[in-house]
C-alpha cells in the first residue's frame, strides 16, 4: 500500500516513474555540481544554517552578525536569521560531532531535497491516477506519459532552476517544496483512510514546511485548515458526535504548526508572525532599502505589488532566443512596474507559461477537472491541498521582489494540478482516433522537451553568468565565444575596447589596455572573463605555516595610509585559519570568512584578487571560495605581496612561502588574433597596478 485507502502502484508505473525521475535528478545533480566532481564546495551564503544549528547546539537563537551580514536581523544587540530553522535542525548530528563541512552541506542537502519532493509526487501522481481510472492496467502509453510527467516536475520546471546556485535562498525553496508536496500527500491519505499515525505525521510535515519557508509553507497550513473544517461541518451535519473526537484531533493538529511558527519568531524577534522589517541590518548599509521602506509605509509585502508580480509570472512571451550558447535566455526587458508601488527588486525572471509549458498544460487540465463538481468528485480530496498551496503562492505574489526563484513557491500548487492534469488528459486521448492520440502525444512531448530544453538553458544563464562569481562567468562567455566562432562564424558584436567606466549594455565585451584584462557586463556590473596582474588578479602557491592562534598575517596590500585594503589570513588554532579583507577608510574594518582547514604540509593554490575597477576583492583556495566580499577597493596603488606597512594592524610579513605564478590572455590574444577586437592590440593602458612591489 503506498497508503490507507491507496493500493501499491504497479511496477509499470514505478518504473517510468524512476526513469523520468532518474534522468531529472541526473540534470538536477549536473547543474547543482557547477561542472565539479563534488557536492560538498564551500559556496557564499551557503552556511547559514550551519551557524544557525551550531547556536541551536548551545541552546540559543542568535547567530554572528559577521555571517549573516545584510541578512541579519538585529534585535537588542543580537542577529538573527529570518529564514526558518528545519534545514538547520536536519544539519544537528554533523554539527554535533564536527565543523569541517560548515558551509559544505548545502548541496546535499538540496540533492536530498530534490529526491523527497519527487517521492512525494510520485505517490501523489499515483494517487490522483487511481482516483481517475481505478485499478486499470497501466498501458505502454500511459506508463510513457508518467516518466515524461516524472522528468518534466523534475527537470522542465522551476525545480531544475533551483539548482543553479547552492545557497541558503534556494535551499529555503528546496526544502519548503518538498516538505509541502509530503504534507499534501500524507494529508489527502488521511482524507481517504483517517489513521492516528497518519494524522501525527502529516502534522509534523505540515509543521516542517512551515519552519522551513512560511510562503510555501502556509500552503499545507490551510489545506490542513480546511480539512478540519470541513470535517466539523459534516460531524455537525450529520449529528456525528462519535466523530467530535477525530475533529478535535484535526483542529489541534492544525494549530501545532501555527503555535510552533510563533514560538520561533517570538523567540527571535518578540512577534508571533511577523518580521521586523526595520530592524534588518541592510536597512543600516542600504540607503535603497530605506527609500524602499519608505516608499511602501515600511513594509515589504503588500497588495499593491500583485498587479505587477502577477503580470510578469503569468505573461506567455517571457523569453528572448539568444545568437550565443544556450540560445535561451531570460527577457531582456525586466517587470513592468503597475501603479506607484516601489519594489526592492526586478531581477531576470521568466513565467509559469514561458518556462514550463508542459506542467502549465497539465496544471490547467487539473485545475478545471477538480473544480468541475461532477468530473471533480472522485478527486474532490485534491481540492483542499489545491486551494492551500495556491494560498502560499500568492503571497508570493505580494512581496516586494520579482525573481525567477520565487515561481518555487507557486510550484506546490501547479504539480498538484498537473498530477491531476495527466491521467485526465490520457483518459480523454484514449477515447479518441489514433490520429488524435498520435499528435496530443506529439504536442506534450514536445512541450515536455521544450520545458527542460529551458529549465537547463535558465539556470545555466543564472549559475555561469548571473551568479555574481567571475569564476564561472569567465569560462562561460569564452565558451559562448568558442561555440559562435566554430558554428556560426564568430562576431565582433558586443566586444569593445577601452576602461570600464559605468557597466554597458548586457553581453558587451571590455577590453582593458593591452589585453591586461576582459570584462564582460551583465548591464549592471562588470564580470572579468581574464585577468592579468596589472588588473589585480594573482595565482600564487603558498604554503601555510603553523602559527599562534589570533596572529594575523597579510597576504596582499594596497593603497596610501589613509586608504588601505588588506587582504590577510587570521590563524585560529592547528590547521584552522579564517581569511579576511579589510578595509581602510576613515576607521579600520574588517570582512571575515568562515573558519576552514588547510594542510600545513603542502602548497595550495591561491588566487588573490584585488580588482578596482569591478570594485570586488576575493580570496580562492584550491578552488574554493574562502571570501568574497563585494567592496569598493583602493585602486591607485601598486599592489604588494606578503608584505604590509606598519600601521597596518597585521604582521609585517607572511612567515609562510608564496610564489607568484604566470596569470595568462588567451581569450583575449584569441580574439585578437581572430580580428575580433576593434583596434589592434597596441600600447598597453595605464593599468591600475602598474607592477607588484618586490
Amino acid at each position: 500500500m503506498v497508503g490507507p485507502g491507496t493500493p501499491r502502484p504497479p511496477r509499470a508505473f514505478t518504473r517510468a516513474w524512476l526513469v523520468g525521475g532518474g534522468l531529472a535528478t541526473l540534470l538536477f545533480t549536473w547543474l547543482l555540481a557547477a561542472g565539479k566532481w563534488s557536492l560538498m564546495t564551500a559556496e557564499t551564503q551557503a552556511n547559514f544554517y550551519d551557524v544557525q544549528a551550531r547556536s541551536l547546539l548551545h541552546l540559543h537563537w542568535d547567530v554572528p552578525l559577521e555571517v549573516l551580514n545584510i541578512e541579519a536581523f538585529v534585535i537588542h544587540g543580537k542577529a538573527f536569521m529570518y529564514f526558518g530553522p528545519f534545514p538547520a535542525l536536519l544539519r544537528l548530528p554533523i554539527v554535533a560531532a564536527t565543523d569541517r563541512f560548515d558551509g559544505r552541506l548545502t548541496q546535499l542537502s538540496m540533492l536530498i531535497a530534490f529526491v523527497v519532493a519527487l517521492a512525494a509526487l510520485r505517490t501523489l501522481a499515483w494517487r490522483a491516477r487511481w482516483l481517475t481510472v481505478g485499478d486499470r492496467p497501466v498501458g505502454r502509453g500511459e506508463a510513457w506519459a508518467t516518466g515524461a510527467l516524472a522528468g518534466v516536475l523534475g527537470g522542465g520546471s522551476v525545480l531544475l532552476f533551483l539548482a543553479n546556485r547552492p545557497y541558503v535562498y534556494d535551499e529555503a525553496i528546496m526544502w519548503g517544496i518538498a516538505l509541502a508536496l509530503a504534507a499534501y500527500d500524507q494529508l489527502i491519505a488521511y482524507v481517504l483512510a483517517p489513521t492516528r499515525r497518519r494524522l501525527v505525521l502529516v502534522t509534523l510535515l505540515v509543521a516542517g514546511a512551515f519552519l522551513t519557508r512560511g510562503s510555501i509553507g502556509l500552503g499545507p497550513v490551510v489545506a490542513l485548515m480546511l480539512v478540519a473544517v470541513m470535517s466539523a461541518g459534516g460531524a455537525l451535519r450529520a449529528r456525528d458526535r462519535a466523530g467530535l473526537p477525530g475533529v478535535a484531533a484535526l483542529g489541534a493538529a492544525a494549530l501545532v504548526p501555527i503555535i510552533l511558527y510563533s514560538y520561533v519568531n517570538y523567540a527571535k524577534f518578540g512577534t508571533l508572525l511577523s518580521i521586523p522589517t526595520d530592524k534588518q541590518f541592510q536597512v543600516t548599509v542600504d540607503p535603497h532599502r530605506r527609500e524602499v521602506l519608505r516608499a511602501n509605509g515600511g513594509k515589504l509585502f503588500r497588495l499593491a505589488f500583485v498587479p505587477t508580480t502577477l503580470l510578469q509570472y503569468a505573461r506567455p512571451d517571457a523569453l528572448d532566443v539568444h545568437r550565443l550558447l544556450p540560445w535561451i535566455s531570460f527577457p531582456s526587458h525586466r517587470a513592468r512596474v503597475i501603479g506607484d508601488a516601489r519594489f526592492d527588486t526586478l531581477d531576470r525572471a521568466s513565467s509559469v507559461p514561458a518556462s514550463m509549458p508542459a506542467v502549465a498544460l497539465l496544471a490547467a487540465v487539473g485545475i478545471v477537472t477538480v473544480v468541475r463538481p461532477r468530473r471533480g468528485r472522485r478527486l474532490a480530496v485534491f481540492r483542499g491541498p489545491m486551494l492551500g498551496a495556491a494560498t502560499g503562492g500568492f503571497l508570493m505574489l505580494t512581496i516586494a521582489y520579482v525573481a525567477h526563484r520565487y515561481l518555487g513557491d507557486v510550484f506546490p500548487f501547479l504539480a498538484l494540478a498537473a498530477v491531476v492534469g495527466l491521467p485526465v488528459l490520457v483518459m480523454w486521448m484514449g477515447d479518441r482516433s489514433r490520429r488524435t492520440r498520435q499528435a496530443g502525444a506529439a504536442v506534450l512531448g514536445a512541450l515536455v522537451i521544450a520545458s527542460v530544453c529551458i529549465n537547463v538553458a535558465l539556470g545555466v544563464w543564472a549559475q555561469r553568468a548571473f551568479s555574481g562569481n567571475d569564476r564561472l562567468v569567465g569560462p562561460f562567455v569564452r565558451l559562448q565565444r568558442e561555440v559562435d566562432g566554430r558554428w556560426f562564424g564568430g562576431s565582433t558584436g558586443g566586444i569593445t575596447r577601452g576602461e570600464l567606466g559605468s557597466p554597458a549594455s548586457e553581453g558587451t565585451i571590455r577590453v582593458v589596455g593591452n589585453c591586461d584584462g576582459t570584462y564582460w557586463s551583465d548591464g549592471a556590473r562588470w564580470y572579468a572573463v581574464e585577468r592579468t596582474n596589472r588588473t589585480g588578479y594573482y595565482r600564487l602557491r603558498v604554503r601555510f605555516p603553523k602559527r599562534r592562534a589570533g596572529t594575523v598575517e597579510p597576504l596582499a596590500t594596497s593603497g596610501p595610509p589613509n586608504v588601505r585594503s588588506i587582504l590577510a589570513v587570521e590563524y585560529r588554532g592547528g590547521d584552522r585559519v579564517r581569511f579576511a579583507y579589510g578595509s581602510v577608510r576613515a576607521t579600520l574594518r574588517w570582512y571575515r570568512g568562515p573558519t576552514v582547514r588547510v594542510d600545513l604540509h603542502r602548497a595550495h593554490l591561491v588566487e588573490l584578487l584585488l580588482d578596482p575597477r569591478a570594485h570586488q576583492a576575493r580570496i580562492v583556495v584550491d578552488g574554493h571560495d574562502v571570501l568574497e566580499p563585494f567592496y569598493v577597493v583602493a585602486g591607485d596603488e601598486p599592489l604588494t605581496l606578503g608584505r604590509a606597512r606598519p600601521e597596518d594592524p597585521v604582521e609585517a610579513r607572511f612567515s609562510g612561502s608564496l610564489t607568484n605564478l604566470p596569470a595568462g590572455k588567451p581569450f583575449c590574444r584569441g580574439l585578437a588574433r581572430r580580428g575580433q577586437l576593434p583596434n589592434a592590440v597596441g600600447q598597453a593602458m595605464p593599468a591600475v597596478y602598474p607592477a607588484v612591489r618586490p
